[in-house]
C-alpha cells in the first residue's frame, strides 16, 4: 500500500477543524478540492456546524 505521511495533518477532522477555527486549511487539500468547497460555501458551512456542537 501507499504510505501515510502526516496522517493527522492531512485527516478530515483537522481540515474541519481549521476551517471552524479561521485556520488555513487551503494548502492540504488538492486546489481543485479548496475551488469546489470555496464555490459551495463549505468553509462556512463548517463553521456553523461547530457552533451548534
Amino acid at each position: 500500500g501507499t504510505p501515510l505521511f502526516e496522517r493527522e495533518k492531512y485527516s478530515g477532522t483537522e481540515i474541519r477543524r481549521r476551517m471552524a477555527e479561521g485556520k488555513e486549511w487551503q494548502n492540504l487539500v488538492p486546489d481543485a478540492v479548496a475551488k469546489i468547497i470555496k464555490e459551495l460555501d463549505g468553509e462556512e458551512r463548517v463553521k456553523r456546524l461547530y457552533k451548534s456542537l
